[in-house]
């Protein structure tokens, strides 16, 4: 699927002249960007050019002082949290282990934004809970304690949750970056599996931009705190591109099964040192 934007189906994120400032330091500057359902969009830039801020923005963990910011149609300033919740699902780059949770009830507590006050889970929420965990292949941790489980398996629980919420949106900030090569293949392979199965959006920040060009169908590329580049990542992701927003020369490598990859151009390896 490649991003497309069309009449019968608005978009799932829409950001309209999106700007945000901690005191005088501008981070975000005038971003206008739409998302379609059914997309893994990889947000990616340099160190400070605003993609993690512009996931709490989308997430209302950061609250925009003017209307730029809509989840399908809705102005997320008027969304109680409860109501993001059951459309936007978090995945961030670390989880606290320090809990006595276990995994099953780590994942139930993505039911909470479908649940009135005091109610308990009934059997739908049971249902959905052990569809997530059976999803991430993680069903058979449901027992343990979330301290007792791996890194890798961690994340996949984290993403379980996120199921569980049944949103229209998965956020994700840099859910690989601790993650073994692996693990990494295994969580980014889920992700797009996801899509697939469950029809919501992805919306990715990454550091990895060979993972960017296996993974998404559109691009966001960050640079200064303004969007430099949109499109397809074999349209974003070009030598010239990366030159300009990351300072480093690259080439383009495509294989014979149609994949693309990015190296760094051949000058700038370094000969090991004894």
């Amino acid at each position: 699927m490649r991003y497309t934007k069309t009449a019968a189906h608005p978009p799932v994120v829409s950001l309209n002249h999106l700007s945000w400032s901690y005191g005088d330091q501008q981070i975000l500057d005038n971003l206008n960007a739409h998302i379609q359902s059914g997309v893994f969009t990889a947000i990616l830039g340099p160190n400070g050019s605003g993609k993690t801020t512009l996931l709490h923005l989308i997430m209302k963990h950061l609250t925009p002082e003017k209307h730029c910011v809509y989840l399908h149609t809705k102005d997320i300033r008027t969304c109680a949290a409860r109501e993001i919740a059951r459309m936007v699902a978090s995945v961030p780059q670390q989880t606290a282990t320090g809990y006595t949770f276990s995994v099953y009830e780590m994942v139930m507590m993505g039911r909470y934004p479908h649940l009135r006050r005091f109610q308990a889970e009934g059997e739908r929420d049971r249902e959905v809970v052990r569809s997530a965990l059976e999803k991430t292949e993680t069903w058979q941790l449901q027992d343990k304690l979330i301290h007792e489980i791996s890194g890798g398996e961690l994340q996949r629980v984290v993403i379980a949750r996120a199921i569980a919420q049944e949103p229209d949106v998965l956020a994700l900030d840099e859910p690989t970056s601790h993650l073994d090569p692996r693990h990494q293949i295994a969580v980014l392979s889920l992700v797009r599996r996801l899509i697939r199965e469950e029809g919501m959006s992805v919306l990715c920040v990454l550091h990895d931009l060979n993972a960017a060009m296996q993974y998404s169908d559109h691009v966001l590329l960050l640079d200064g705190g303004r969007i430099v580049q949109s499109g397809t990542a074999q349209e974003v992701l070009t030598a010239e591109h990366i030159e300009t927003v990351y300072g480093f020369s690259t080439s383009i490598i495509s294989t014979a099964s149609g994949r693309s990859f990015i190296v760094p151009a051949e000058e700038q390896y370094c000969e090991p040192t004894a």
